[in-house]
């Protein structure tokens, strides 16, 4: 036994040093679970795993099954999404699947107009002009949109009312309308664009990211961190103490979760700009985020806190997690890689000695004097004290317990616990003695050990 503990010891040595190949896969993908540099969101993986399975996705939507009730997370996307992908969103968010889409200046704006999203709605009728339904767009544009130089603007109308100009000298806002009259393009001379859906007597406004970086005068180290002033959710607050954006866009046409500070400012525009937004969409649940930064593992250690909430407001215990939408997505070690373990000599040592104490107390039988002595101990000190107990308070059974649960001490129970200096040999051999009431075989005992045997005479010697 000796041999096997010792091969035993030697081996648990060897598998704490010896190399272990894990096969993985890496890219320097920005926003990619596989990418562990500044930019990546392998971070945000290890936390998504703690709350459910991941599944990457890398082939188009419409080559994949996207079953209902589970998440399909969008980071920074910067490839266009097909028709076909866009139908399969619309699908798997109307038999309640959960889309969190987060970008700031990439194709985000493409998939939510493609399942057009609608936010904000305004009533108007275009067949008169310039009469109170042109005022009350003017209205939309000074107080929505924070286009001040809109209300003392010049308004126009061309192509039989399908294009209409707000002027005032370098400013200005077209708004083109497509043949049907049934959506139109809303364009600012600072930039800025949105997608907006006409109804009979109402204009439908497209959520949409901003193509504009906010900026604020609170912010964390440097201008190009902004610190979002009030999350209204108390699911996504709690515990949090500042949620730190990098370079954000804002979200346009809705209201939402997560706000900047009233002196934000986007294209010259100064007012509270929503970061974070939920709607729902058939079934579903669609959850914007303006700043995919947010969760790369280079801000990871200032907004963890935030991402373990937002990971549980999700809701999910399964993500898919697009890749197929990231345009540097070149996996340059998809392999086999081999970790090599050193273990230092106080490791070592320790080990060692761990080890050799085990060894000791087993094969000198250490520990079973160990555990026979608790199995005594708890034997006289609370079994048969609580048998006795038993006994006194039920006489009935008293017979019963002494001749089923109360056995006769064994030989060796009644030299337990002698004093010191009591040699056990000589008291047994006197306990036999008085037992037998000879001393003849003990002394025949004592000539069997020494070798010692009475030869019997043969007759006719």
């Amino acid at each position: 036994m000796r041999y096997v503990y010792a091969f035993l010891v030697f081996a648990g040595i060897f598998l704490l040093i010896v190399p272990i190949a894990v096969p993985v896969m890496k890219t320097s993908a920005e926003f990619s679970i596989f990418n562990t540099d500044w930019n990546g969101c392998s971070e945000f993986a290890t936390v998504l795993a703690d709350h459910g399975k991941i599944i990457p996705i890398m082939y188009p939507y419409n080559s994949f099954d996207l079953n209902e009730g589970k998440l399909l997370i969008v980071l920074g996307p910067n490839i266009s999404f097909s028709p076909f992908e866009i139908e399969a969103v619309s699908r798997f968010l109307d038999k309640g699947g959960t889309l969190f889409l987060a970008d700031d200046f990439g194709t985000a704006n493409e998939l939510i107009t493609g399942l057009e999203v609608i936010g904000e709605t305004y009533s108007f009728s275009w067949a008169n002009d310039p009469g109170n339904d042109s005022e009350r767009f003017r209205h939309f544009l000074l107080h929505d949109l924070g286009i001040d130089w809109v209300e003392n603007a010049e308004t126009r109308k061309y192509r039989g009312g399908n294009v209409t100009v707000f002027v005032s000298d370098e400013n200005y806002a077209v708004i083109w309308f497509n043949d049907r009259m049934k959506e139109m393009t809303l364009g600012i001379s600072d930039g800025r664009t949105y997608h907006l859906k006409k109804g009979a007597n109402k204009l439908n406004r497209y959520i949409t990211f901003s193509n504009r970086p906010l900026d604020d005068i609170f912010y964390s180290k440097r201008a190009d961190f902004p610190v979002v002033a009030r999350i209204e959710d108390p699911e996504l607050s709690y515990g949090v103490e500042k949620l730190v954006l990098n370079i954000p866009s804002v979200i346009t046409g809705i209201e939402g979760e997560i706000f900047s500070s009233q002196v934000s400012v986007v294209g010259g525009n100064w007012k509270s700009y929503p970061i974070m937004a939920e709607t729902r969409y058939g079934a579903g649940r669609l959850i914007l985020l303006s700043d995919p930064d947010i969760l790369i593992n280079d801000m990871m250690t200032e907004n963890r806190d935030f991402i373990v909430n937002l990971v549980t407001y999700l809701n999910s215990d399964s993500f898919y997690f697009d890749e197929a939408h990231h345009p540097d997505f070149n996996p340059y070690s998809a392999a086999t890689i081999y970790i090599q373990r050193e273990l230092d000599r106080g490791k070592a040592f320790s080990v060692i000695a761990f080890a050799a104490a085990i060894l000791i107390i087993i094969t000198t039988g250490f520990l079973r004097l160990i555990a026979r002595a608790i199995a005594r101990f708890l034997v006289s000190r609370i079994y048969y004290p609580l048998l006795y107990i038993l006994c006194v308070h039920s006489p009935r059974l008293s017979g019963l317990i002494k001749n089923t649960l109360m056995p006769a001490c064994r030989e060796e129970d009644i030299f337990f616990e002698l004093p010191d200096g009591v040699d056990i040999k000589i008291l047994k051999r006197i306990i036999k003695e008085i037992k037998t009431g000879t001393k003849y075989d003990a002394c025949l005992e004592k000539r069997k050990r020494n070798r010692i045997y009475r030869k019997t005479k043969i007759r006719g010697w």
